[in-house]
């Protein structure tokens, strides 16, 4: 079970864990046990803790048994294939148990760790103890009662447990190492559950730190239309500070036009006079009449920062006298 039903199942098992007894058998699925035996197979239900005998099955007829049922199948390792002891741990150790168990295996059994397959019951913890069952079993023979159990028709059981003591037991692991209490707690509908607990939800009362978070969240939508207005304003200040840098870069372009004007004035002869001026960023457009224009590209190239004089035009003969002219000249930096 994965995502949201495993989400609502572990919520309805913590639920589950404080109502009575009679409602959790109520609530509760059969895990059905199989013990192999001569000639056979004993077959038992186990709800909520409790194991009741449900007959018995041969080979040829455990399939259907087993269908009848209806229910998670736990195999059992018969006790002449498995060692079982007790122990007591400190109560500390329950962290790491598994490390501490597997260093038991070899003082309280003829095997090697990696030859084995361990299961155990916490059985009670008392005076900073715990209390220990310990199962080991070579693996060969769970291997072997494995294959036994799967010919016979029992396909792949759920778990590998030592016996039904472990489905009695408060907290167990099986031979895999999977939970033998919460495979037997799998059993509890969890829809069913998840409605429970719906039912609880509603009927308890709103927990404050959802209240603190709502009162959050209103805090929140209040300063959002703050926070816009002052993001607008700030997006108006780049807009006017982005137009005040052009502006000052081309002030700064911009040439000196009346000092240019001027100096243009005093290089003219005094036979040549003016009738057009223009400056642009880098470019200076003269346009006028002279007695000889010729000498004029001479005097103009002379002034500093004024580059490449030349006619933008034919010179004309002006019926009134003199010459018309149109000269063009580049500004250097200096010059603006």
């Amino acid at each position: 079970m994965t995502g949201l039903g495993a989400i609502i199942g572990a919520w309805g098992e913590g639920l589950a864990a404080g109502l009575p007894r009679r409602l959790r058998s109520m609530l509760g699925r059969s895990l059905t046990i199989v013990e192999p035996v001569a000639g056979g197979f004993l077959l038992f239900a186990a709800r909520s803790g409790n194991v009741q005998p449900k007959g018995t099955a041969s080979t040829g007829d455990l399939a259907r048994h087993l269908a009848a049922l209806g229910s998670p199948v736990a195999l059992v390792v018969p006790a002449a294939d498995r060692v079982s002891a007790p122990l007591s741990v400190p109560a500390s150790a329950r962290r790491a148990l598994g490390s501490l168990l597997d260093g038991e295996v070899e003082r309280l059994t003829p095997f090697k760790r990696g030859e084995v397959r361990l299961a155990y019951d916490l059985l009670e913890e008392r005076d900073g103890k715990l209390q220990i069952r310990l199962h080991v079993v070579p693996k060969t023979r769970l291997e072997a009662a494995l294959r036994q159990f799967e010919a016979a028709g029992g396909g792949k059981p759920a778990l590998m447990i030592a016996g039904a003591e472990q489905i009695r037991a408060s907290s167990a692991l099986d031979f895999n190492a999977a939970p033998v209490t919460a495979q037997g707690r799998r059993g509890f509908l969890w829809p069913a559950m998840a409605t429970l607990s719906i039912l609880l939800a509603l009927l308890s009362p709103l927990p404050k730190p959802y209240v603190e978070l709502q009162d959050v969240s209103a805090g929140i939508d209040r300063l959002r239309s703050e926070v816009a207005s002052v993001q607008s304003a700030r997006a108006a200040l780049d807009r006017h500070r982005t137009l005040a840098e052009q502006l000052q870069t081309a002030l700064a372009a911009s040439p000196d036009a009346p000092g240019l004007l001027d100096a243009v004035t005093q290089a003219l002869p005094d036979d040549a006079w003016l009738t057009g001026f223009e400056v642009r960023p880098g470019r200076l457009t003269l346009e006028g009449f002279a007695r000889d224009a010729s000498g004029l590209l001479e005097e103009l190239q002379a002034l500093p920062g004024v580059t490449e004089v030349r006619f933008e035009a034919p010179v004309t003969r002006d019926p009134g006298g003199g010459e018309r002219f149109r000269i063009g000249a580049a500004l250097e930096p200096s010059a603006r």
